[in-house]
């Protein structure tokens, strides 16, 4: 498994690049410093820090074809 960090519209993105084959639950994310974890209406995650809120928006999985990205349905939480 390996992750690529780039900027989106003025944000930070990534991608947690699986190779075929490999499973999705093994990803994990620890976050700390945050007054507040919580999943928002939208799927949205939502940090409640001192200076702000931090969003990270909701999960999104897709694989790759010849034909371009294929979206998948995730759930988080």
């Amino acid at each position: 498994m390996d992750v690529a960090y780039y900027g989106n519209a003025n944000q930070l993105a990534y991608d947690f690049l699986l190779q075929a084959g490999a499973s999705p639950e093994h990803i994990r994310m620890r976050l700390s410093g945050a007054d507040d974890v919580r999943i928002d209406r939208d799927g949205d995650f939502v940090l409640s820090m001192p200076n702000g809120d931090v969003r990270l928006r909701k999960p999104v999985a897709y694989q790759m074809s010849p034909d371009g990205k294929r979206r998948e349905s995730v759930q988080a939480g």
